[in-house]
């Protein structure tokens, strides 16, 4: 099971604890040893704004290559004390608050520093199917 598939699991659990209504609904949510939260929330008036899709009616509004590129792009100016950073996962993933058809993909990263991947649970981003990257927001544990 990947490392991401694990965290999926986890956050489960966490999610709840940012969701107080579909504006600030997060997309995936995790927490990690010390208590600290990392999330990826989003407005629901920025989901709404983003291109709908349908699993099964054709490709997504953003292919996948253009999400990786975004995501890469993202995740290299971010991660400025690596070497390098790879993508470890990809998921397509439905915004769980919207009655409406938006998804996004969600992107785990292994940043590489002298030729060995790190791990740590908050190394990841959201695309919207807009183009749009989000990473995620940081909270301590008495959040």
């Amino acid at each position: 099971m990947s490392r991401l598939a694990i965290l999926f699991v986890l956050a489960l659990g966490v999610a709840p604890a940012f969701a107080g209504s579909c504006e600030d609904f997060p997309i995936y949510s995790v927490r990690d040893m010390d208590g600290t939260q990392h999330a990826i929330v989003v407005s629901g008036k920025k989901i709404e704004s983003t291109p709908s899709w349908t699993p099964g009616s054709g490709e997504p509004p953003l292919s996948l290559s253009d999400g990786i590129s975004r995501a890469l792009a993202w995740a290299k100016k971010t991660y400025t004390r690596f070497d390098n950073v790879l993508i470890e996962d990809i998921e397509v993933r439905r915004y769980g608050c919207s009655s409406q058809n938006r998804w996004c993909y969600l992107v785990a990263f292994a940043p590489v520093i002298e030729g060995s991947s790190v791990r740590g649970i908050g190394y990841f981003a959201a695309v919207l199917m807009d183009g749009t990257v989000i990473g995620p927001q940081k909270r301590n544990g008495s959040s």
